[in-house]
């Protein structure tokens, strides 16, 4: 549907759709409206665009902190940073070979088959850690296609992820490995059916003839230029705490007093900062439960600029995979590769330990376990910066997966429409995860209003 062309707004604060959130799925829904000619007004609570993404320009090498990837099959993400005269450059991560440490043994990957601390057996013994999930969760993947987990035959395994993963044979010993890659803190926390949906379209994306790429000059550099290309800029620093329906339009009130009103809302906020929002009319009891409960990962991570090859100094491969401590990190490169950083990662069980400690406090232990796990960096790597998503006020954690029974109980209603209020957001997508999931959510509850404009 084209309205006629691109509206007055009816007052300062008034407009056709409020969308909620400058993350990717709210730009991508601001943009489609406005490209329409619909009147849009974007609120964003922080004072920067982006949401989960969140290139560190201050930083040496411009690190991420978020979302950085675009995916073979991200097909919105790469159309947009081509319409935007963006650039892409392949991903260096995706190549990298680890040096596992294994309770206490760091083991080279070369060395991982004939390594005595290598604690699996059988046909599990000449697999890398890195390769279970591969081997466990892809190649016998029940799932058709890329929507068939919200399909009725797919309840079955919609268990835990690590019964799901007893009952193929998996052995506790790659079971305990297999949890230093999640986003939650016990893979008992996870519904199986989640990750074999997350899977499914990694098998997918194995198919594609390129790979990963990451954006010249900083992921930070897609939203900022989806924001320079709207009609009216974004309203940063408005937190919303209340949305209000009624019959003849929508009013949503910000922590500061300020409120905007509107026809319509499309809000694109993570569920556990939607939590903390008044809707009025009350959205229906199944989908307000799910926006409760449905969790999400934890994660922080740090950046340490290399002042010398540490990987000289030892012999092992750079990129580091430890399941004690619980940490991951990688050899990064800058855009010029004038210079390297390493990236740590830790998730889930990983990021329990200093989930609520300070950046500061949390850099001091990392650091500590970085000396352990490798020693041959100390002397030869110097802290840079930390940012903690789960601290995080405006996201409140990553990315949201489903714990055990939630997908047979909950679908996707996450992503219904309630009255004249809308919802986008990568936790709503049903196609794709991560990026490109939001830019699906935020194209689908553009098209829900402008159905209705």
């Amino acid at each position: 549907m084209t309205l006629a062309a691109p509206r007055a707004l009816w007052a300062a604060n008034r407009s056709d759709v409020i969308v909620i959130g400058a993350g990717l799925s709210g730009l991508q829904a601001a943009m489609i409206l406005e490209e329409s000619g619909a009147a849009v007004t974007v609120l964003e609570a922080s004072n920067r665009i982006g949401g989960r993404i969140f290139t560190q320009d201050d930083v040496p090498g411009r690190p991420e902190a978020g979302g950085s990837e675009v995916g073979a099959m991200y097909a919105r993400v790469q159309t947009m940073i081509e319409r935007l005269n963006l650039k892409l450059h392949p991903a260096e991560r995706a190549s990298q070979t680890y040096s596992y440490r294994i309770d206490g043994t760091n083991i080279a990957a070369s060395d991982w088959v004939r390594s005595a601390a290598n604690p699996l057996r059988g046909t599990e013994h000449d697999l890398l850690p890195t390769q279970l999930t591969t081997h466990y969760m892809q190649r016998r993947n029940p799932l058709e296609d890329l929507e068939s987990w919200l399909g009725a035959d797919a309840a079955k395994f919609d268990i835990s992820y690590e019964r799901y993963l007893h009952d193929l044979g998996t052995s506790p010993e790659a079971i305990r490995l297999m949890q230093v890659e999640s986003l939650a803190d016990s893979l008992s926390d996870v519904s199986a059916l989640w990750e074999l949906r997350r899977q499914k379209l990694r098998q997918f994306s194995s198919g594609a003839a390129v790979g990963l790429h990451y954006l010249e000059g900083g992921m930070s550099r897609l939203p900022e230029a989806m924001s320079a290309a709207l009609a009216s800029d974004v309203r940063t620093g408005q937190q919303v705490v209340s949305i209000d329906s009624t019959a003849h339009g929508v009013e949503v009130r910000c922590r500061n007093g300020q409120v905007f009103q509107a026809r319509y809302v499309i809000c694109s906020l993570p569920l556990t900062v939607l939590r903390s929002i008044k809707i009025t009319p009350g959205l229906p009891k199944l989908q307000q439960e799910a926006i409760q409960k449905i969790p999400y990962g934890n994660a922080t991570t740090l950046f340490y600029a290399i002042k010398e090859p540490y990987w000289e100094a030892d012999g092992l491969p750079p990129a580091i995979w430890s399941n004690n401590p619980y940490l991951r990190a990688f050899k990064m490169n800058s855009d010029d590769r004038s210079l390297s950083y390493l990236w740590v990662f830790l998730s889930g069980a990983g990021n329990k330990a200093i989930r609520a400690a300070s950046i500061d406090d949390a850099s001091a232990r990392v650091g500590s376990m970085l000396a352990e796990i490798r020693p041959s960096t100390v002397g030869r790597i110097e802290f840079m910066r930390a940012f903690s998503w789960s601290q995080n006020p405006y996201s409140l954690g990553t990315f949201a997966h489903r714990a055990p029974g939630q997908i047979s109980r909950f679908g996707n209603v996450a992503a219904n429409q309630a009255g004249r209020v809308h919802f986008a957001g990568e936790h709503t997508a049903v196609l794709m995860s991560g990026l490109e999931g939001a830019m699906e959510s935020g194209e689908r509850a553009a098209v829900e209003v402008l159905e209705r404009l």
